[in-house]
């Protein structure tokens, strides 16, 4: 049986994330083995321990705790670990990343998270209308939709947008994600959003997890 951490995550799979984080390419190759070894599927390491590398580090870089230099070493490393491993890449599709207000560094945060994540972005130019982000929505390679805003007038676009995705029925293909400063957990639900996190590098996990679960039927 393996070890589970504090925060749930089995002994072997922080190893992972330890070893990617600190580019210790045997470190990392040894814990996906051993992972997979205890009955986890390759897949599943992939996800939870080498895209858990990248999210850590990119909680440390949102907050000013690491330079964007450093958080990219160990985008390099993970990216490494895997064709190491053979590990094949999924089709995640495509992700619309909005601004709702003026503010896009939250969007343009996003765009690069799910950038390394693997998905294909399109970043909405500022001043499209929510119809207009919906409309890009219903392009057949389109799985999420991330939108973001400072103020809290966002909040009734959110939920527009979220109607709107449920109307046009691509609500069981496009994974819906809201975040901003005045962007809370009960209005991002409210909007029928599908994940959320007050860090975008935890948004994109999560938004990876929600995808690849689709993918596979589980969800």
């Amino acid at each position: 049986m393996c070890q589970i951490t504090e925060g749930g995550a089995p002994m072997s799979v922080e190893e992972i994330r330890k070893a990617v984080i600190g580019m210790d390419m045997k470190g990392a190759l040894d814990a996906v083995k051993r992972t997979v070894s205890e009955g986890m599927s390759l897949e599943e390491a992939d996800l939870e321990g080498i895209d858990g590398a990248i999210a850590e580090v990119g909680r440390k870089y949102e907050s000013g705790k690491l330079m964007f230099p450093q958080f990219m070493n160990t985008v390099r490393a993970a990216y490494a670990v895997r064709e190491e491993l053979d590990i094949p890449r999924p089709d995640l599709g495509k992700a619309v990343v909005a601004a709702l207000d003026v503010h896009t560094e939250g969007r343009n945060t996003m765009a690069l998270f799910l950038g390394v994540a693997g998905f294909e972005t399109n970043i909405v130019e500022m001043g499209m209308m929510e119809d207009d982000i919906v409309g890009f929505c219903k392009e057949p390679d389109v799985t999420v939709c991330c939108v973001s805003g400072e103020f809290a007038s966002v909040s009734s676009k959110i939920k527009k947008i979220g109607d709107m995705l449920t109307e046009a029925g691509l609500r069981d293909r496009v994974v819906y994600n809201a975040g901003g400063m005045t962007v809370s957990e009960e209005a991002a639900e409210r909007a029928g959003a599908d994940v959320f996190s007050r860090s975008g590098a935890e948004s994109v996990f999560l938004i990876k997890k929600k995808v690849l679960e689709r993918k596979r039927g589980k969800a």
